[in-house]
């Protein structure tokens, strides 16, 4: 079985690049959660794409070393970031043996680099660096005063001296991200209001940058951040934005956007979803994208704006790959590399790099495993999971996955305790994945013996822009369709509706909130444990990072109350009259996504005005944010969790 521990523990697989030849694949793995006190750290990994099992260690973990790349101009040299030398910078090593990591430039000063690439002509290093220095303590600040921006510098590798040159710095704007043109003579940067994450919901620009002159020749704006971009042939860009560019909340699309022209829909975002893009070849028009479908993920192969060919979709409902962490190269003897993360629970397989190798036409000429991570576990002993569909209440077709432990006949399925775990996001999917992130409950109560329900509800990824929307305002059809799973699931024998709890995270744990506050319920539960949910949408639209997204998910505006019923209908607060259920709240102390005030609201408000026999018990976790980092922290809310829920549901 997964225990707390185990999950507290484990790795976790980043940044994956191959070179491009497509001989070799680098990545960064390492603990998952850093212990407290000790230095976080990640290794840097490297395998050959055509030796099963070549996956090996290229430096020792013993510092923070992460986003490698290789060189354009050969796959045996690998650059990195780190943090080895005090502060972060940009590294290289040869493969050789002997060979030790060396620092790439010097600053004249404090400085930190963020991010890096190296122009597809390999002769120049782009990257984005701010100032290291800590602010003072206590000085007093101004809300929202644009504090150390990102600037964007330049360092020619030819030059021995490495002379850094400041190419984009200005004190009211943020660099953000930057791509190279594929000619190396330019570069297109993306600038926000603020280094903040609420301006990842403003309008932000683009423009391009001749390296040589400095001249700035266009300039693009966009509504919000949009997704990763590549330029191809013409300085034609491609890239990920919402399927209607003015909406708040992303339903990924593929775009095109030649220069000085507006943007143009390629495909995606209706029925499904557009995630990544990877540039296959700087000097061909093909790229790849990758797409999910329900529970499904594909890798599409694209020559300017048409698809040729799927290079991989996942086995129907019975594998899951991650759709941000993958890489593709077209080589030069004309075949395709593909590196992905593939993971099953249905066959309880962990999540390990895969190398694939086509032809020019995308038939598949080989499939090798490179990896052995998250060895410590065999597949027995991770529970089983399968996907469940129904239709919800207003006909729509639905789909979530169910979790039990493996070995257990479906027949024999209601026998145990249930307990439902809608994910959060909410622009975010339950698939056929094995995942250790601390704030995914699935595998773990499984494994201790729960039958979990996850639904896949409106507002979901992967499902189109209808189905995207018609999750807003929160606490309506997403709702309808947590509800809709339970119902099915009774129907068909594997839940006993008098032993029913729930769970969930983030906007999961406004789920728990919403559904055991209900005037009226259609189900009632025996346990609920909310993990920083929301439960008063008004004060989270003015206390949130992202404020906006906040206000948009619950129409609930507090500057502009338009829509009372919205705005109440979203907040639990205001039914903790009805709740009856023990309450388990944890939530931690640094959390600017959800702020701890949401957690506190509703305790008191239980404690005072509800029916309950058992006092609410709300646990906080002192440095902890909305996505946990300390692996004591993680094992304690886990083993909370687990302990509640047995002494009120076994």
């Amino acid at each position: 079985m997964v225990t707390a521990r185990d999950i507290a523990d484990a790795e976790k697989i980043a940044t994956i690049s191959l070179s491009l030849d497509g001989s070799r694949v680098v990545y960064a793995c390492g603990p998952r959660y850093s212990k407290i006190n000790h230095l976080v750290s990640s290794s840097i990994w490297i395998a050959d794409t055509s030796e099963p099992a070549s996956a090996r260690k290229l430096t020792d973990g013993s510092t923070y070393d992460y986003s490698p790349a290789f060189s354009p101009l050969s796959s045996h040299e690998i650059y990195f970031l780190s943090a080895r030398n005090g502060t972060t910078n940009v590294f290289k090593v040869h493969l050789g043996e002997g060979s030790k990591p060396q620092r790439v430039f010097e600053f004249d000063g404090l400085y930190t680099v963020t991010s890096f690439s190296i122009s597809p002509d390999g002769s120049t290093i782009a990257f984005v660096y701010r100032s290291n220095q800590e602010p003072d303590p206590n000085k007093p600040k101004v809300w929202r005063k644009m504090e150390n921006p990102g600037m964007l510098g330049l360092v020619k590798l030819e030059d021995n001296n490495r002379t850094i040159r400041q190419l984009v710095a200005h004190s009211a704007m943020h660099v953000g991200s930057f791509i190279w043109t594929p000619d190396s003579s330019a570069i297109i940067y993306r600038v926000c209001q603020n280094t903040d994450m609420e301006s990842q919901y403003s309008p932000m620009t683009e423009h391009m940058i001749s390296i040589t002159t400095g001249c700035i020749t266009f300039t693009n704006r966009y509504h919000r951040v949009p997704g990763s971009a590549i330029c191809k042939l013409d300085r034609q860009l491609f890239l990920i934005q919402a399927r209607t560019p003015e909406k708040l909340l992303l339903t990924g699309a593929l775009w095109t956007r030649p220069v000085g022209e507006e943007a143009a829909h390629v495909g995606y975002g209706d029925e499904d979803e557009a995630f990544s893009i990877k540039d296959l070849a700087p000097a061909t028009s093909q790229y790849a994208v990758s797409v999910g479908r329900g529970v499904n993920t594909s890798i599409d192969v694209f020559n300017s704006s048409s698809c040729i060919f799927t290079a991989y979709e996942t086995e129907t409902e019975k594998e899951a790959i991650l759709e941000n962490l993958w890489d593709m190269k077209l080589c030069p003897d004309g075949t395709y590399v593909l590196i992905i993360v593939r993971s099953s629970i249905v066959t309880g397989e962990p999540p390990n790099i895969w190398s694939i190798t086509l032809d020019g036409t995308g038939r598949r000429l080989r499939e090798i495993k490179l990896s052995s991570h998250y060895s410590w576990v065999r597949p027995t002993d991770i529970p089983v999971g399968k996907v469940l569909s129904w239709i919800g209440s207003d006909g729509t077709q639905l789909e979530g996955m169910i979790h039990y432990p493996r070995g257990m006949a479906e027949s024999d399925l209601i026998s145990l305790p249930a307990v439902v775990v809608p994910h959060g996001g909410p622009e975010i999917r339950d698939v056929p994945e094995v995942t250790f992130d601390a704030l995914y409950w699935k595998i773990l109560l499984a494994s201790e013996g729960y039958l979990v329900l996850s639904p896949n509800y409106r507002g979901s990824s992967s499902r189109g822009e209808l189905f995207s929307d018609q999750g807003v305002p929160c606490g309506n059809l997403d709702w309808d369709d947590v509800e809709s799973m339970i119902g099915i699931c009774i129907q068909r024998g594997v839940v006993d509706p008098n032993n029913l709890a729930i769970a969930g995270y983030s906007q999961g744990g406004f789920m728990s909130a919403f559904g055991c506050s209900r005037p009226n319920p259609k189900y009632t539960f025996k346990a609920v444990v909310i993990g920083a949910g929301v439960t008063d949408a008004g004060s989270l639209s003015a206390s949130s990072d992202i404020p906006d997204a906040q206000a948009f998910l619950s129409n609930a505006y507090p500057w502009a109350p338009g829509n009372c019923n919205d705005y109440f209908r979203a907040s639990a607060i205001k039914d903790a009259c009805n709740v009856t259920a023990p309450v388990l709240l944890v939530h931690g102390e640094a959390d600017e996504r959800i702020p701890i005030a949401q957690a506190i609201g509703f305790y008191r408000g239980i404690e005072r005005v509800a029916n309950t026999t058992t006092k609410p018990v709300l646990v906080t976790y002192p440095g902890e944010g909305h996505f946990f980092k300390y692996a004591n922290n993680v094992e304690d809310m886990l083993s909370r969790i687990v302990k509640f829920l047995n002494q009120h549901m076994k």
